[in-house]
């Protein structure tokens, strides 16, 4: 069964594009850096774990959300064989910093590409994520537009919520 991190990857994957630095930075994935074309157009990059500072943008920054483990049952029934899983993660999108004018009409085209993206992948393509899983599914459930500070810049960008459903075989051993 895929990890969360797994997962996470193969979200900034697609966003970003092919991984440039395996080893070195092996949670960065840019088809731009990498010059392939890879990724949503327009984004320099996608992180699956935070960086420490914010270079190139724009680009992506994807954050754990809240999570939830069988939802629609009673919270003290364990079940065997099916659990499902619900994790809600964020995709920060920041733009570099311009005058006001230019950073929305820079920001403006990414709140139907990501979207596009996402729907167009929502299995993630990877067989391998699937595996031990009956069903995965990815799409982005909300977003916002805002000023967002990181590393002590302050950029503006979207906040996509990116929810992840997995239906996963679990067996509970007493």
């Amino acid at each position: 069964m895929a990890t969360f991190q797994d997962l996470l990857d193969q979200i900034a994957l697609k966003i970003g594009g092919t991984q440039p630095d395996v080893t070195g930075n092996p949670h960065f994935y840019s088809g731009y850096v990498k010059g392939d074309a890879t990724g949503i157009s327009g984004i320099h990059g996608c992180y699956s774990v935070p960086p420490e500072t914010v270079q190139e943008p724009p680009l992506g920054i994807l954050l754990p959300g809240s999570f939830q483990v069988n939802p629609d049952r009673p919270r003290d029934l364990l079940i065997q064989g099916e659990e499902y899983q619900i994790d809600d993660v964020h995709l920060l999108l920041l733009v570099r910093r311009n005058d006001a004018k230019t950073q929305y009409a820079n920001l403006n085209p990414f709140r139907d590409s990501v979207p596009a993206a996402l729907r167009a992948a929502t299995q993630l393509g990877n067989p391998s994520l699937i595996s031990g899983q009956s069903l995965l599914q990815v799409w982005p459930s909300s977003g916002r537009a805002g000023v967002f500070r990181w590393a002590n810049t302050q950029l503006i960008g979207w906040d996509f919520t990116i929810r992840i459903a997995r239906m996963i075989q679990a067996t509970y051993v007493s």
